[in-house]
């Protein structure tokens, strides 16, 4: 008899916990039917984020973490964002005293290329003479090799 009830009581507990499941997966998808943008796919959000001004792309920001992975992640760059940077952003003394920074750099960057490159060109002649010195010593060798093997044969 005792067996008997707790297996009821054993199954009653696992039906109320049954029951618990369905309530919280029901929950769950409460939650979720209101943050709709969170089920898209990704590529649809790339879509529709692609129509939106750029403007309207920092504004909507705030609304979906997705929004931002694709506004910073997949980096959608336009012309809109290019000449809404440029009118903004930096001014056209700024855009000048960039790009002359950026040319000096590129500069000095080929001016350093360039001596190494003659450095390299130096090294390269100089191992290139050595070593036609050291094949025409291995060539002597070679031509006196008869020679030499006679006197060491002799002594």
């Amino acid at each position: 008899m005792n067996r008997i009830c707790i297996k009821e009581l054993h199954l009653n507990e696992v039906l109320d916990t049954r029951h618990e499941d369905i309530n919280e997966s029901q929950s769950v998808s409460q939650i979720y039917s209101k943050d709709s943008l969170d089920r898209f796919g990704d590529d649809l959000c790339e879509v529709l984020v692609s129509y939106l001004s750029l403007e309207q792309r920092f504004r909507f920001e705030c609304l979906s973490k997705r929004y931002q992975r694709l506004l910073f992640t997949a980096q959608i760059y336009d012309n809109k964002m290019s000449q809404y940077l440029l009118s903004h952003v930096l001014s056209a003394e700024e855009l000048s005293e960039l790009s002359v920074e950026v040319k000096t750099k590129l500069e000095t960057h080929l001016m350093a290329n360039q001596k190494t490159i003659h450095e390299m060109k130096t090294e390269l002649k100089s191992l290139r003479s050595k070593l036609k010195t050291n094949e025409g010593i291995v060539n002597e060798l070679k031509t006196r090799s008869p020679e030499m093997k006679e006197l060491n044969d002799q002594y």
